[in-house]
């Protein structure tokens, strides 16, 4: 999900976009050959922006960012919900309860569609997107003479596997996360210290007095 990040890391971005970009064009290139012999011919009008004979890419994207773009089972769930909310925008008698500036959003669904989009990315950013899988680090890491000895011994041992595209933080992080106790804290302004020299260092440290 972020480019940069993983590039920091050592991953060979162009790589995977190209072979993301392979593996798409070949599962689109298979749904486009069955849905020419279910539908016997196929138009350039056949995949219009407002053709209702498929779903388009709109729709698609509003059901995987509302179900969750890390879950199977919340995109699923968005699917069902966003035909529901389809059939009865387009069937509902309770549409034409509304207002009439309402009942003529709704006789846009894609605009319905795209506000709903629109309303579920800001409240993820206001929230935080961090999930089970995701980290949001909000302060410096802070580690025990045991926690050093415990990085240095897995240090080794991914080297040693042959495992050298890592940063040492990834080590606790994903590698041998079960061993490490992790915590995240809001950052307060007590914890940014500027250090210009070694005798302020020293003074913070004094394990660093004997190199003055």
């Amino acid at each position: 999900d972020n480019e940069i990040a993983a590039s920091a890391s050592g991953l060979n971005v162009s790589y995977y976009k190209v072979l993301t970009f392979v593996f798409g064009a070949f599962f689109a290139g298979i749904a486009g050959a069955i849905f020419a012999c279910c539908n016997s011919s196929l138009t350039t009008g056949s995949f219009s922006f407002a053709s209702s004979s498929i779903l388009n890419s709109t729709f698609i994207v509003v059901m995987v960012v509302v179900g969750g773009m890390g879950s199977l089972t919340g995109s699923a769930v968005a699917a069902v919900g966003m035909f529901m909310l389809n059939y009865t925008i387009k069937n509902g008698k309770w549409v034409e309860a509304l207002p009439e500036f309402l009942q003529m959003v709704f006789s846009y669904p894609m605009l319905v569609y795209s506000i709903a989009l629109i309303i579920v990315i800001i409240a993820l950013i206001a929230i935080g997107t961090g999930g089970r899988g995701g980290w949001q680090l909000y302060s410096v890491s802070r580690w025990t003479a045991e926690d050093g000895r415990k990085l240095k011994k897995h240090l080794e041992q991914e080297f040693s596997a042959g495992n050298r595209q890592i940063y040492w933080d990834d080590v606790p992080m994903f590698c041998h996360f079960s061993e490490y106790t992790l915590g995240i804290r809001e950052m307060q302004p007590a914890d940014i210290v500027e250090i210009d020299g070694l005798d302020e260092l020293a003074a913070i440290d004094p394990g660093y007095r004997q190199y003055l």
